[in-house]
């Protein structure tokens, strides 16, 4: 709800919360920077997990650390602080999983991955995941544009992004939304590594796809993906060999070039 306030989301969500995150640690707020550096700066406070979850964030990072500023209750901004000891390479993976998962639940078919770390809609960006790691556990951060209107993705020329809303013609609430995404995280992460990345793969739009990644070191890569490792990373078909890549920008060759 556009009027909704913190207190209105603690009261919502508190309630959904079940299993492992009921005990969870819950922040709501109007707006923060960023969810996940609000729970970087808590997590030596503590021992338990937590949760996250702002109205508005005013230094959120989107795709090739983009920043962005959203007008409160139009977006998800989300943050999980896992204190087991889940630090693993495929771990952005099992939560772009579980927030797919999450979404195809609430508002239908047609939520896609696109390796690493975003959420696909109608070949829209609706969503992205920021893993980080900090000395004490893994902080999930985790953004969707539920009701951010066309004039937005126009101002930030962003033409291959979208919101829930624009496609679906509704979105779910931001309480409903993050309550069914920790109810996904909490049992994908349960699940058998290797089980969980057949079911992203199938889910992964990237995958059989002409692709170009933007490495870290700032080369480029171009090729054909061709399957996901145990480890999460991503398996390409080059036109000299196979590759094998742990991190990058990736974008997929569609009608109109590269997007």
């Amino acid at each position: 709800m556009m009027n909704e306030n913190a207190d209105d989301l603690q009261k919502h969500l508190q309630p959904l919360l079940t299993g492992r995150f009921s005990a969870a640690r819950l922040f709501c707020l109007n707006e923060v920077d960023s969810t996940n550096l609000f729970l970087k700066g808590q997590a030596p406070n503590f021992p338990e997990e937590a949760i996250a979850l702002a109205l508005s964030q005013t230094a959120g990072l989107g795709r090739r650390g983009r920043p962005f500023q959203t007008t409160p209750g139009e977006a998800m901004h989300l943050s999980f602080l896992l204190r087991e000891p889940v630090i693993e390479s495929s771990l952005p993976l099992k939560i772009g999983l579980a927030v797919q998962q999450a979404f195809t639940t609430l508002s239908g078919d047609g939520f896609l991955l696109k390796w690493p770390n975003d959420l696909l809609l109608e070949g829209k960006k609706v969503g992205g995941i920021l893993c980080e790691s900090i000395p004490s556990g893994v902080i999930c951060g985790i953004g969707a544009n539920l009701l951010l209107p066309p004039s937005f993705f126009t101002t930030h020329d962003l033409p291959h992004a979208a919101s829930i809303k624009m496609i679906k013609g509704k979105a779910p609430s931001i309480a409903e939304a993050a309550a069914k995404i920790a109810f996904r995280i909490e049992q994908v992460l349960a699940e058998n590594t290797e089980k969980t990345l057949l079911s992203y793969s199938a889910h992964c739009t990237t995958l059989g796809s002409q692709i170009r990644i933007s490495e870290p070191d700032g080369s480029i890569t171009e090729g054909v993906a061709e399957c996901i490792t145990p480890q999460g990373e991503l398996v390409i078909h080059t036109p000299s060999a196979r590759r094998v890549i742990c991190a990058g920008d990736v974008s997929i060759r569609g009608l109109h070039g590269y997007i």
